[in-house]
This record gives structure tokens, sequence and C-alpha cells, in this order.
């Protein structure tokens, strides 16, 4: 098994609210894929090359793999299944998507992945994302739990998971203080969003006008109000 630590869709906008106490790096999901060894890779490229990419022979064998592959992994998810709330994954069982469920399952069809050759789920990539409603606390709880149950395929070759981070935004904080930051950037020339222009108000929100446009403003968030007040506080 291995495990790799995805960071890559925190914006570097995030990552200053995250420096500077208005957000955190919390966890979005798990992805699971089943990865051939290199040994693996070889011999499935000698029996290409032996029977040819495009024999009957080839076609059967990629089925058969293909249907190894997706039972292989759902000995994974099954195994979680039974020690997680996970939404959309008992295709009989309706959840509510508003409730306390814990991980949001999605994987692929064979329908897709071997153009008609199969059907039903291809478990050998699937998705479990985290409950948006879960606070990081909730979510590094049922991520520790996770990783404990798969310790028991710390020996599978084949296995591999991404975990996938996102932010999350102390959105009362942020709005508390952009509150406070209008005083200090209404009327002040700044750059927004690689345009340079000027802050303006209408007296209950603020406007971002690009230079020389006359016609068109934009509305500023509170997070892009409180961005603007640290821009222009240096």
């Amino acid at each position: 098994m291995e495990i790799f630590h995805d960071h890559s869709y925190v914006s570097q906008a995030e990552r200053e609210f995250i420096s500077r106490g208005y957000a955190c790096e919390s966890f979005y999901s798990l992805r699971f894929s089943f990865v051939y060894t290199e040994a693996q890779k070889a011999e499935n490229r000698a029996y290409a090359e032996t029977v040819g990419t495009e024999s009957d022979a080839w076609s059967v064998h990629a089925a058969a793999s293909a249907r190894r592959r997706s039972e292989h992994m759902e000995r994974i998810v099954n195994l979680l299944a039974q020690n997680f709330k996970i939404y959309q994954y008992d295709k009989e069982e309706t959840v509510p998507h508003n409730s306390d469920w814990d991980l949001f399952f999605w994987c692929n069809d064979f329908s897709s992945t071997m153009q008609g050759l199969l059907s039903g789920r291809d478990y050998g990539y699937f998705t479990l994302a985290f409950n948006s409603e879960h606070a990081p606390e909730q979510r590094r709880k049922i991520y520790d739990r996770a990783m404990r149950i798969l310790e028991l395929f710390s020996d599978d070759e084949n296995l591999h998971i991404a975990v996938q981070y996102t932010a999350i935004m102390d959105d009362a904080k942020i709005k508390r203080d952009a509150a406070l930051a209008v005083p200090r950037i209404a009327g002040r020339n700044c750059v927004y969003k690689g345009m340079e222009g000027r802050v303006e108000t209408n007296g209950e929100a603020l406007y971002f006008r690009k230079k020389r446009s006359r016609k068109y403003v934009y509305r500023l968030t509170d997070a892009a109000i409180l961005s603007l007040s640290w821009q222009l506080s240096t």
C-alpha cells in the first residue's frame, strides 16, 4: 500500500488565509486506485505483444483483468462500509444527502471503462469524500479511523491511496474582520485579480472598479475585502 498526500487543490490565496488564522487545511477525499507493479506491467506488455491488442484473446484478457482489479478493490470499500456511514455506496438503501453520513462514495462503471465488455460498478478506482458539513475535528477522527482499518492492507502492493486536502474558511471571523477593514480600503487604489483600479462604496457594499472603466464594477466578498486590506497595509 502506498499513500500520497495531495495538497495541490489548496490555492495560494487560501494558503494566505490559513497562515493568518482565517482558515485551516482539512481532508477533502480519499482516492483509491489499483496500480500494477512494474513486474505486472511487464507481463501485460509481453502478453499484448504475443497475441496483439486487436485480438479476441486480448479482449478476454483485458476484461478478466478489469474484473480482478475491481474485485480486489471491492473488498476494501466493503470493509470500510462496515465501519462508516457511506452515502451512495449501498444501491438498495437511500441515505438523504443532508443526513449525518461520514463519507460519500463514487466509482466508475464498466460501461465507460471497458467499452461494453463488462457492466456494473468498476471498483478499480473509487473515491470517498468527506462530509462538507463536518468540522475539521470530525473529519480528522474519520480519517484516523479509516487509516487504522486500511493498515490491514499495508502489504497490498497494488493499493494506492491519495489523500486530498481542502481549505475550510472561518466565515464568521472573515465577515467580522472584513467589516472592520472597510473604512481602511474604501476609496483607495489597488490591484484586484491582476487588474488595477479603485475600491468604491455605495454605503452598503464595497465594489472594485477597474481603471478607466465607467460601466462595470465587481462586488467584493468579505474574503476579497480582507485580502485587499492585507495588500494595502504592506
